[in-house]
């Protein structure tokens, strides 16, 4: 069987087909292109029945696909990024010699449960019932547009490309043009999400298709916040896309459950089977799946998890069982293990828990770069003793706390003074611009009676913010990294440091007392946050060659409230620190850390004790409606930086009681 390529060439040969940065195509433009690049395939390719197709620019990996078919040669989709030698691994486990199938289409490949990938051979059955399920589903108009942002050699760009083309449509890859569909995975929807102009595309959208890993709750509620027209999809390489839609299973498609939730499924979307170690293996009428799932009175269905070890990492399937061996092989590990750390943004975080005598992380990270595909190198590697865990059969619980505190401690850069278990420990917030070293002279007076954290936050001092995706999310990781050292922190806070206290103790944690230093509670309106958001993204724009960060320092704190500051004797010196700092990480954190994203003021009811520091000149602080407050005398908003033997006399009144 064949696709109708001629008839859309003649129905639709004027119209658009391909637009990306450089380029508008259309149908009869892309046509040419197939028969020219079909001619260069028949002279290069004659002996070949199946050829590799990677390349790196998307049209051009279309061209060749189609080209392929004119000539009645199956291609073999490989990631671009794939190395020569992952390539080779790939090619050889599909038989070359000409197969008797003629409705075979093309090979995709997905990771099995082993560490050998599977190639999953799809028919051109397969790809026409998808396309046209997918029209009867959303009824779909030639002319609408599908935006491509996910790679073809993966069964969600692909067949959103197949579907613009078999349905008239036309494809682009240009981010901020309009189109009526789209398929991300979860992580690129919180990216979407965050862009003003970004979201303002979704919401002009027919369907936006999610699958690669479930939709976190706080990303589901941003999503209906907008009235979002979210798919969440269930399918895999072998049904050539979803079978299911927000649990609905598609016309003609079946689901049914074993006694313990194994998933099978059944249909003409189905793959005829699968090449593995240089065999091909058929998949029978019901196809057995490594998912576990649920289906209720109506027939809906809901993804439960998966029955084996495979990882899926911002849409990827990894076999943990072939990082693993690969990590196995480095000269120097005793053991390995991988886990899988619970992400809102990728779903899975891939993470490699060896044991060594030396430290060899960068010999480990540079041998599985070499023979895994770029995708399943683990983002963490952690050198650990595994004996310590005294357990015979180490469970995956305990190595998943493992990991999981070692990505803690990676996240946050922290100093930790420890002076007895039993004394309470207190944990320091820094403000904007600022690290945990503007606040380490406050150890030097209180080290006999307490142990102390002190924590850059995401984005300032040594703490990178690029691993997080929301405020949600920074919060959630912030509790559990105190928890490592404190069940009951007594928390100091100041100005920005004091919202993110505040917020940690209103709805994460509950802390043995809260001492907040020049911070707001919140603003009033709602249009006050838009406002302050607005205002504080565009915060450095003003930053050139013409126009530095000194500069930039010497108006910040030119406001009142920071007038005692700019008048010391320390000003000078601070901002020509503070002006090495790279304020781009400064710039990103503001879409976290602004006062624009915190709660909206309210009278707050603390069931915990609070107090309130601030400066008698900081007239915008000055009065929180915190019942213990107290005022440093001609101190300003930074009272540590004017005032510190003040402060720490507040504090010590404070800590005493």
């Amino acid at each position: 069987m064949n696709m109708p390529f001629n008839e859309i060439f003649k129905h639709h040969g004027s119209l658009i087909f391909f637009i990306d940065e450089n380029q508008h195509k259309t149908y009869q433009a892309f046509q040419q292109d197939i028969e020219k690049q079909a001619i260069l395939y028949e002279q290069n390719h004659q002996d070949q029945f199946k050829v590799v197709v990677k390349n790196q620019n998307q049209y051009l990996f279309l061209v060749e696909i189609f080209s392929l078919w004119m000539i009645k040669k199956i291609p073999i989709l490989i990631s671009p990024k794939a190395t020569s030698a992952y390539e080779a691994l790939l090619f050889n486990q599909v038989p070359i010699e000409e197969n008797d199938i003629i409705d075979e289409a093309l090979i995709l490949f997905t990771s099995g449960t082993t560490d050998t990938p599977k190639g999953i051979s799809l028919t051109f059955s397969n790809i026409q019932f998808q396309i046209n399920s997918f029209s009867r589903y959303f009824n779909t108009h030639p002319s609408e547009r599908y935006f491509l942002n996910l790679p073809l050699n993966h069964v969600g760009g692909l067949m959103l490309a197949l579907r613009a083309f078999f349905l008239g449509g036309t494809l682009t890859t240009v981010d901020h043009d309009q189109f009526t569909y789209l398929s991300l995975v979860p992580h690129q929807l919180d990216q979407w999400l965050s862009d003003q102009h970004l979201r303002a595309s979704l919401t002009k959208a027919k369907a936006i298709l999610i699958g690669g890993a479930l939709l976190s709750t706080e990303l589901k509620t941003r999503a209906k916040k907008l009235s979002l027209p979210i798919y969440e999809t269930y399918g895999m390489t072998e049904t050539a896309s979803f079978i299911a839609l927000n649990g609905e299973i598609l016309p003609e498609s079946e689901i049914k459950l074993s006694p313990k939730g194994i998933v099978f499924l059944k249909g003409p979307m189905l793959a005829r089977g699968y090449y593995q170690h240089k065999k091909f293996i058929e998949i029978q009428e019901w196809f057995e799946t490594s998912d576990i799932g649920s289906l209720d009175a109506k027939k809906i269905f809901s993804f439960v998890g998966r029955k084996d070890r495979m990882l899926v990492s911002g849409g990827e399937n990894i076999s943990s069982d072939e990082i693993k061996k690969a990590a196995m092989s480095v000269i120097g590990v005793k053991e390995a293990y991988v886990v899988a750390l619970p992400d809102e943004k990728w779903g899975d975080i891939v993470t490699l828990l060896y044991e060594s005598e030396d430290n060899i992380n960068s010999e480990i990270k540079n041998h599985l770069s070499t023979v895994l595909h770029p995708y399943h190198v683990p983002k963490y590697i952690f050198r650990t003793h595994f004996s310590e865990l005294q357990e015979i059969k180490i469970s995956m619980g305990s190595l998943k706390t493992i990991a999981y505190n070692m990505f803690l401690k990676d996240l946050f850069s922290h100093t930790y003074i420890m002076n007895s278990p039993e004394k309470p420990t207190i944990v320091i917030l820094h403000g904007f611009m600022e690290s945990k070293e503007d606040w380490t002279f406050l150890t030097y007076h209180f080290i006999k009676s307490y142990n102390f954290l002190l924590i850059d936050l995401p984005g300032h001092g040594l703490s990178e913010i690029t691993p997080f995706s929301s405020l949600h999310e920074i919060q959630n990781r912030l509790r559990d990294f105190i928890f490592l050292f404190t069940p009951r922190p007594i928390l100091i806070g100041y100005s920005m440091g004091g919202r993110v206290a505040l917020n940690l103790t209103e709805h994460y944690l509950k802390p043995e007392l809260l001492i907040l230093i020049s911070a707001s509670l919140g603003l009033e309106t709602k249009m006050a946050q838009e406002q302050r958001l607005e205002q504080d993204l565009n915060l450095f724009k003003k930053i050139s060659e013409s126009y530095t960060l000194l500069e930039f320092f010497r108006d910040w704190y030119s406001a009142p409230m920071f007038l005692p500051y700019l008048k010391s004797k320390n000003f000078e010196k601070d901002i020509l620190d503070k002006s090495t700092n790279n304020y781009k990480s400064w710039e990103a954190s503001l879409r976290f850390f602004s006062q624009g994203n915190f709660p909206l003021k309210k009278v707050p009811t603390f069931t915990y004790p609070i107090h309130y520091i601030s400066g008698s000149e900081d007239k915008k602080y000055l009065n929180s409606g915190v019942t213990n407050q107290m005022h440093i005398l001609r101190a300003g908003h930074n009272p540590h930086k004017t005032h510190p033997a003040e402060l720490l006399l507040k504090l010590a009144n404070i800590l005493e009681q």
